[in-house]
């Protein structure tokens, strides 16, 4: 076996890793052993993996919530990691932080960050100092989907462009979600809000630029009023009083548990009924 064989192998390795570590996170999140949120990194081992190994020791790494694939990538020992999501002392954070902040100071590994995009403005930092320092260092961050409509996205990429900062900025790790949203279902939503909020929209320029010729040919023929119009759409029967107007939660609620439990850890949704 040649050496390059032996570094793919290694690298298959680190991965297969990376997925039997979160499948078993998984299960024992789903048996409640495993208390808080807990976000898994199945399916994007290579972006951590690939670009891990390209980086040496002294660099520095800021990762996201969902970070559990970039310490393993970074070396940190998959017990520390396990401790740390039991929330006990001998975790790498002393069990402190749980499973979006893991950290680890001497592999300098500056964790992950609840806030989405929150680790993006830190690299900045970090790269800053080092370039201050005089230091060869690179500082890589990571960010998702979602970070890229957070203002922090743009002033932390402008200014590592504008003060030239040894910053490698490893996005678009590809969930197709924002947290929890489906990135097309956020797109169509904002798309719908933009048309009717915006006064410049079709619908809005040619409602506003509405003459009274297309109303009536003579300027005695005025336009309708609103309450003479003929309606859009007929108006419903009086129904049954809604849960709402009896003062009652319409908040849906959960079938069971354990079942919530296991379709959040395996990033399923789970059923809900109205309470």
């Amino acid at each position: 076996m040649n050496d390059a064989q032996r570094h793919e192998l290694e690298l298959y390795r680190k991965m297969l890793l990376i997925r039997r570590f979160e499948d078993t996170c998984a299960e024992l999140y789903a048996a409640e052993k495993i208390r808080g949120f807990l976000h898994l990194y199945n399916g994007e081992e290579a972006v951590a993996v690939g670009s891990m190994c390209a980086l040496e020791p002294e660099d520095a790494v800021v990762a996201t919530y969902r970070e559990h694939g970039h310490a393993l990538a970074r070396g940190l020992p998959p017990g520390a990691i396990m401790a740390e999501m039991f929330g006990r002392a001998n975790g790498c954070a002393r069990g402190r932080g749980g499973s979006m902040h893991l950290v680890d100071v001497a592999r300098r590994f500056y964790g992950g960050f609840a806030i989405v995009g929150g680790g993006l403005p830190l690299a900045v930092g970090l790269a800053l100092a080092d370039k201050l320092r005089g230091l060869a260092r690179v500082t890589a961050v990571y960010f998702g989907d979602g970070a890229t409509e957070e203002g922090e996205f743009h002033e932390s990429l402008n200014l590592a462009a504008l003060w030239k900062l040894p910053v490698l900025s490893i996005g678009f790790e590809r969930t197709r979600c924002t947290t929890q949203t489906a990135t097309a279902r956020r797109r169509r939503s904002r798309a719908g809000s933009s048309e009717i909020r915006s006064p410049l929209s079709p619908r809005a320029s040619s409602r506003k630029g509405r003459s009274t010729a297309q109303c009536g040919s003579s300027s005695s023929e005025r336009c309708p009023s609103r309450s003479q119009r003929p309606s859009a759409r007929p108006r419903r029967a009086p129904s049954s009083p809604s849960a709402t107007s009896l003062g009652m939660s319409t908040h849906a609620r959960c079938d069971d548990a354990r079942d919530v439990s296991r379709g959040r850890a395996l990033g399923a949704p789970h059923r809900v009924s109205p309470r």
